[in-house]
């Protein structure tokens, strides 16, 4: 059906949209700084995404979405940038409001140190493999930065926001790729990627939605911060 991936962002988009006005969070006074993120993640993503897409590094299946193309993209796929980090984001102010302890704050420089180890490790043993070179190498810059460089003191409640995020990640993700379709949405090269897969996702994915939400909560704290 053409409107699938449509209705993905949608769905996406509607309960945090429709809390973005409850009292005790609101979210919707905080979109002075997110939509600067957004805007400035989405330019990003949508470079890379592009590129990858006219590489055949990955694709879109015709028959789930709706046909309009913009920069080798269909217009669902620009929605995503969007509707994606805002749930994420909104997950993320939700939970620095009701967890008023820093759980993993303390350890947050090992977390990121231990990523980007592993990240380095991943990247030098798929040399080669643009997907797995570029996410994992990206997540290995990101995390270096906010942890080693800016020292970002909201880096541990990140980390917590990401693990609650990975819950409708799975089910989005899952769904994208294939878990409930007759053929997946977003198709993947698996000689460009790890080659491993959690049920349809690639694991790649995993590190891509990393790079995806830090960008977006990196900025969006810059931002946050210049007001105060």
């Amino acid at each position: 059906m053409i409107w699938t991936y449509l209705i993905i962002n949608v769905l996406t988009l509607a309960g945090p949209m429709a809390r973005s006005f409850e009292p005790r969070i609101h979210y919707w006074r905080k979109w002075p700084n997110l939509f600067p993120a957004l805007g400035l993640t989405l330019l990003f993503f949508i470079i890379w995404d592009s590129t990858f897409t006219s590489w055949g590094i990955w694709g879109f299946t015709p028959k789930y979405v709706m046909g309009f193309n913009l920069l080798n993209l269909p217009i669902e796929e620009w929605m995503f940038f969007i509707t994606v980090p805002y749930a994420c984001l909104f997950i993320y102010e939700v939970l620095n409001y009701f967890l008023r302890r820093d759980w993993l704050g303390q350890f947050a420089v090992f977390i990121a140190g231990g990523l980007i180890l592993g990240s380095l490790v991943l990247v030098w043993a798929f040399w080669g493999h643009a997907y797995t070179v570029s996410a994992f190498g990206l997540m290995a810059i990101l995390l270096a930065l906010q942890a080693f460089v800016f020292k970002a003191p909201w880096l541990g409640r990140f980390f917590v926001a990401y693990i609650v995020c990975l819950v409708p990640f799975l089910l989005v993700n899952g769904i994208l790729t294939g878990a409930v379709t007759e053929s997946p949405i977003v198709w993947y090269n698996d000689a460009e990627n790890l080659g491993l897969r959690f049920v349809t996702i690639p694991m790649d994915d995993f590190a891509y939605g990393l790079d995806l939400m830090l960008m977006n909560v990196g900025l969006f704290e810059w931002f946050r911060g210049r007001q105060r």
